[in-house]
C-alpha cells in the first residue's frame, strides 16, 4: 500500500513538474529580458552622463585658459606700470593729460569749405 502511494504521488508530482515546465521557462525568459532592460537602461543613463561631464570638463578647461589669459596680462601690464614713459602714454591716451606749455588742439574741418571745393 505504501509502494502504490509512493508511486502515485510521483506520479503527481511529476506530473506537476512537467504542467509547471512552461510556465518556469517564460518566467525565467521574462527576468532574463528585465535584467536586460534595466542593464541597458543604465548603461544608457551613465554613457550620458559621462558625456554630460565631459563637456563640463571642457568648458571649465576653456574658463581657465581665459583665466590664466588675462592673468598673464595683467602681469605684463604691472611691469609696465614701473615705466614712467608708458604711464606718461597712459595719462595722455585716457586721461587726456598733458605735460606743462603742451596743448591739445583738435583741428575740424570746416563743412563751409570742403563744399565749394566740389
Amino acid at each position: 500500500m505504501n509502494k502504490e502511494i509512493r508511486r502515485s504521488a510521483l506520479k503527481r508530482k511529476k506530473i506537476r513538474s512537467l504542467d509547471s515546465r512552461p510556465y518556469r521557462i517564460a518566467y525565467s525568459m521574462i527576468v532574463f529580458a528585465l535584467l536586460i532592460y534595466v542593464t541597458a537602461y543604465l548603461v544608457n543613463l551613465n554613457y550620458q552622463n559621462s558625456i554630460g561631464l565631459e563637456r563640463g570638463i571642457h568648458a571649465v578647461k576653456a574658463e581657465q585658459r581665459e583665466k590664466f589669459e588675462r592673468i598673464k596680462n595683467l602681469k605684463e601690464e604691472k611691469i609696465k606700470l614701473h615705466n614712467i614713459e608708458y604711464l606718461k602714454e597712459i595719462a595722455r591716451k585716457e586721461l587726456y593729460l598733458m605735460p606743462p606749455r603742451e596743448v591739445y588742439i583738435k583741428i575740424v574741418p570746416n563743412p563751409v569749405n570742403s563744399n565749394e571745393g566740389r
